[in-house]
Formats: structure tokens, sequence, C-alpha cells
């Protein structure tokens, strides 16, 4: 006999439904598909963690739903913690590093290693790397080594292969290794503001006003930005010659007394 799995977000809506069933009786997933204005066979996948719903689909369901600005902030959060563990993303497709891991690898380097493994005149030689990189032999060579003994790099026919197509962290956890690489990237980009010419690089910013009760949503928003840009400039170009960090930050620039 097998059991029907319920994620973070889909146990949400079940647990929606329920309440809704309780009162009557009768009320079916028909119904709430009806009320969510959503066909019945797509608000099933949901239930079942086959699919999510899009940006449009989530406002819908959030005006719908009735949620109080707790349980917007709870929706929005679940939904990213199901896209985190989605099957629709495979294994062999994202690895996520444990918290431990991930701090053995905080430093930038590593994950500009396992970028640079996809250009197209990489060499499997450290010091080749450390002047692509533009670090020293020894720092590049005790990266490659902990890559290795983290199982994100071997060597395949001579040559270094990752072991992962995309390897990620935890969200939305406090991690000081975390905070550490976050401070190297983004010294990475104020460096380049003075070292490189503005042919290379782009960095801008807009300031503007917003509710703070929807940056939930705005993360959400910021996070298929970068998947989008991974998929379009990553998976599907051939030829790559240089590693590149992008860097979204969204942070306020006001304050309130609490």
């Amino acid at each position: 006999m097998t059991t029907e799995k319920h994620f973070p977000f889909s146990q949400f809506l079940h647990d929606r439904m329920a309440d809704r069933k309780r009162a009557n009786r009768r009320y079916s997933l028909r119904a709430f598909a009806r009320d969510l204005q959503i066909s019945p066979g797509r608000l099933s996948d949901i239930l079942k963690g086959k699919c999510l719903p899009g940006s449009k689909l989530c406002t819908r369901m959030v005006e719908k739903l009735k949620l109080t600005n707790g349980d917007v902030q709870l929706f929005f959060a679940l939904l990213e913690k199901q896209k985190a563990v989605s099957p629709l993303e495979s294994p062999k497709k994202v690895f996520q590093l444990r918290d431990d891991e991930f701090a053995m690898i905080a430093d930038w380097e590593h994950y500009a290693i396992l970028s640079l493994l996809e250009t197209d005149d990489f060499q499997s030689d450290d010091m080749w790397i450390a002047n692509r990189l533009g670090v020293s032999l020894e720092q590049a060579r005790a990266a490659v080594q902990r890559l290795f003994r983290l199982n994100l790099m071997a060597v395949k026919d001579g040559r270094y292969v990752p072991v992962h197509a995309n390897t990620t962290t935890s969200n939305e956890v406090p991690s000081t290794a975390l905070r550490e690489s976050h401070r190297q990237i983004l010294n990475q980009a104020i460096d380049s503001l003075f070292k490189d010419d503005v042919s290379v690089r782009d960095i801008t910013s807009v300031t503007f006003a917003m509710n703070d009760e929807m940056l939930p949503k705005a993360k959400q928003e910021i996070r298929k930005f970068r998947m989008r840009m991974m998929r379009l400039f990553n998976s599907t170009v051939k030829s790559k010659t240089e590693v590149y960090n992008l860097n979204v930050q969204l942070c306020p620039v006001t304050r309130r007394d609490h």
C-alpha cells in the first residue's frame, strides 16, 4: 500500500480545505477548486505535490483564502520550502549541502572552481585555476582538495569534473558561514566597481517603497529571477568563457523603532 506524501505547502492547502469540510461535510475538492478558481485536476496535483502554483495563481489563492497577514507570510515561506524539496527537481540536478558541509567551502573560490569546470578552456591544473581566479597556488590547491573530500568534484579520464549539476545551501537559515560567504561576494562586487571596465560588469540599483508584509513574495520573485538567469546563461549555452557572480540585494534603507 502506498501513502500520499504531503509537502509543507500542499499540507497548508490540505488544512484549509479540511477547515471548510468541517464546516460543511459535503464540501469537496471540486468545491475548493471552484472557490480558488482553478481546475480540480490542477488543484489535485498541487495537493499531491506534483506541481506548484505560479505567481498569478498564488496571488489569487491568497485573495480567495482570505489569509491573515501572518498566514500570507507562512503561505509563501512554505511554498519556497516545498520548492527546495520538490520531487520535480531531481537530486541529480540540485544537491543541497548540509550546513556543516557548506561551512567547509564557504569561501568564494570553492563555488568559483565548480563553475570554472564548465568553461571552454578549463585545465585540470591547480596552478591554472589559481591564475584564473587570481589566488595563490596554496589557496587553489586547498580548495580543490576540500571539493574532493566533500564529493563535490571528482576526476574522470584525468579531468576534474563536477559530481552534481547544481549545488545549493539551505534557505532562510541564519548561518555564520553563509554570512561570511555573502560578505566575500559583496566585497568582490565592490572591487569590480572600481577595477573592471563597465563593458564587463553591470552594477545598478533601484530604490522604492513597499509594504514589508510582501517581503516573502519579493523573495519568491527574486528566486525565480535567479533561476531563470541560471537556466538561460548556464544550462542552455554551450560555450562558456568566464565565471560571473550574480548578486541581487533587496535591503531596507529605512528603520523603524520597536
